[in-house]
This record gives C-alpha cells, sequence and structure tokens, in this order.
C-alpha cells in the first residue's frame, strides 16, 4: 500500500508514526536513512530493518540507545560488540539476555557494565558460574565506589571490609537509601550515614541502629520522609512537639495519636490543612477557632459539621459565605453542609 509514496512524504510520516517501518516496501527497509529515522523513534523497529542494516553499527547504536531490548534484532556480529551491549544495557539492563556467553564471562566488560546499570541486581544473575559476592570481592574499592554510585545495591555484594567503610556506605546509600541495610551495625547507627539514608528513601529508618530512634534530628528526617516511620521512634520522640509538628505537615491524620497537643493551634492548623476531617481531634477551642475551623473546611467540607455546635450563629455564615470557602473544591459537600444551616441564614 507504500507504493507510489514518495520518500519524503513517508519520513515525515515518522514524527507520528513509530511502527511505520513495518508496513514499508523493501526498498525502504534498505535505506539506510529512513530506517535511522524510524530506530530513533522506536528501537524496535529494528526489526523490520533489512539484514544490511541490522549488520550496521550506527544503526544498531541508534536503536539500542532508544529501546535496549532491540539487541535481540541485531546481527549476531553486532550481539557481541563491547560498544553496542553496553550501550543496550545501560538503555535496558534486561538487554544483557541477548549477548554471547563470552560477553558475560569478560570481567572488564561486566565491570563497565555495572558502571552504567541501574540493576546490578539483574546484570550479575546473567554472568555465568559465578558466585555474586565472589564476583565483586576481585572488585577494587575504586571500582566499587563507581558502581554505588550507579547502583547502590552493590553494597548487598561488597565484602564485609567495603560495608564497613564509610566512604562505601555513603555513595551507596546517597543513590539507594534502602542499600543501608547492607551497612555494618556500626555505620547503621552513624548519624550522617543515616540521614543521608533516609533523605533518600524514608523507609531506610528501618534499617537503622534503634539507639537512633531516640534522636530527634533524625526522627524529624524520618517522619518528613515517610509519616509511617513515626511508629517506629522511641515513647519520648512520639511526645515530642517539633516531630509531631513535622508529621502533621505531612499526615494530618497523627492528630488521632497524639492527643496532647490537641490544643496546640500550630499542629492542629498543620493538621487540618492536610486532612480538614482531622479537626474532629482538636480541642473545643479550637473547634470554635474560626481560624482553623476555616482552614479545615478549605481542605474538606465535612469537617465544617464537626465545629457546628462551637461556633457561634454569625460565624457560621461566615464560613459559609467566605470566599476561602468557595474555594473548596467538593461542592457536593458544601451544599450538603448549607443544607443543615440553612434556618441559621
Amino acid at each position: 500500500m507504500n507504493k507510489g509514496r514518495k520518500k519524503e512524504e513517508i519520513l515525515a510520516d515518522l514524527n507520528i508514526r513509530d511502527f511505520y517501518l513495518k508496513f514499508s516496501n523493501k526498498e525502504l527497509r534498505s535505506n539506510k536513512e529512513f530506517v535511522l529515522q524510524a530506530v530513533k523513534k522506536d528501537g524496535e523497529a529494528l526489526l523490520y530493518a533489512s539484514s544490511s542494516l541490522k549488520a550496521d553499527k550506527e544503526v544498531v547504536l541508534a536503536a539500542v540507545k532508544n529501546k535496549g531490548k532491540a539487541l535481540k534484532y541485531a546481527s549476531p556480529e553486532l550481539q557481541d560488540d563491547e560498544e553496542v551491549v553496553l550501550a543496550a544495557v545501560k538503555q535496558n539492563v534486561n538487554a544483557i539476555s541477548f549477548t554471547s556467553e563470552e560477553i558475560c564471562a569478560d570481567k572488564k566488560f561486566i565491570v563497565e557494565a555495572l558502571k552504567n546499570v541501574n540493576s546490578v541486581e539483574i546484570l550479575l544473575n546473567h554472568v555465568k558460574d559465578i558466585e555474586k559476592s565472589r564476583f565483586i570481592s576481585t572488585l577494587s574499592k575504586e571500582e566499587i565506589l563507581a558502581i554505588a554510585n550507579n547502583d547502590g545495591m552493590i553494597l548487598k555484594y561488597a565484602s564485609p571490609e567495603l560495608q564497613a567503610d564509610k566512604e562505601v556506605v555513603l555513595a551507596a546509600v546517597k543513590q539507594k537509601g534502602y542499600a543501608l541495610e547492607y551497612a555494618s551495625e556500626e555505620l547503621k547507627a552513624d548519624r550522617e550515614v543515616v540521614l543521608v539514608a533516609i533523605r533518600q528513601y524514608g523507609m531506610a529508618f528501618g534499617y537503622a541502629s534503634q539507639e537512633l530512634n531516640d534522636d530527634k534530628e533524625i526522627a524529624i528526617a524520618a517522619v518528613e520522609n515517610d509519616f509511617y516511620n513515626f511508629s517506629k521512634l522511641s515513647p519520648r520522640m512520639q511526645e515530642d512537639r517539633e516531630v509531631v509538628l513535622a508529621v502533621a505537615k505531612q499526615h494530618g491524620d497523627i492528630l488521632k495519636s497524639v492527643r496532647k497537643f490537641a490544643d496546640d493551634k500550630e499542629i492542629v492548623l498543620s493538621a487540618v490543612r492536610q486532612f480538614g476531617d482531622s479537626l474532629k481531634y482538636a480541642s473545643e477551642n479550637l473547634k470554635a477557632d474560626k481560624q482553623v475551623v476555616l482552614e479545615a473546611v478549605k481542605e474538606s467540607g465535612l469537617a465544617l459539621p464537626v465545629s457546628y455546635r462551637h461556633l457561634t450563629l454569625p460565624t457560621n455564615r461566615e464560613v459559609l459565605n467566605s470566599d476561602d470557602a468557595e474555594d473548596v473544591k467538593k461542592k457536593e459537600e458544601m451544599r450538603a453542609v448549607k443544607r443543615i444551616y440553612k434556618d441559621d441564614a
């Protein structure tokens, strides 16, 4: 159906048709300019290229840089070309499955690949006849550092000496916070290391030494990055005002767990701005506070009935007619609230 079409028209179509190549004629499948544009739009279009172009390094490199798994359509010679394979696994680590056992057994190549992939584990699974930790143990600290900067999970396979090396562990947890699990016990208790880890991945706090559960700076960083870390803190930290305020700014529902702060206006305001319905956990005094109620209503119209018996009639009208309240997105909820107060108007 492509006969009679000009090459320029088909090339223009590539702007919107990534798979057009499979419908093109034999002449176009052998046209390098055409195929290059196609594989740059979708690397797997290499499947429909001519045999000669599947063996063209420029074309194949363009294809695997777009879709690493396009390596499976390259010629056998290019599937064993280190530059091509490295480009492919850099884009998609699973592309390693389309190269030869000889490439996978080449330590120099594997080390270089490990520095460029986003999953050392997947890559190492394709390394034949070796035990991962044994292979990694043959690498120098400099090689491990270079790999850790790209995938911190290399720490899982590092030697105990390197798992206790602060420079290596910092590089690993900076890239993947949960690599803290594989650090030495001493470094799991190191404030600097733990702070870097939880700021990259909040739940890494679960791997930190329990002695840090009572550290305020660590506690605040932990809850700011993941609310669920609050339950792991020491009882003293769970009652610390700064820590609770940090949680309230992220997760308003915390008010139901920290009734001690039900009359703390700053904490309650932070909480209702995140979750208006948490107004029900505020003190009687703050349920009657106009600013608190308005903030709660702005987040959720259903928060207003909570304050019904606490607000005076004029305040009811002010809340319902306020410009701020008009910003509430849940208009259906607000209409229901207005019906509650229609006799007060």
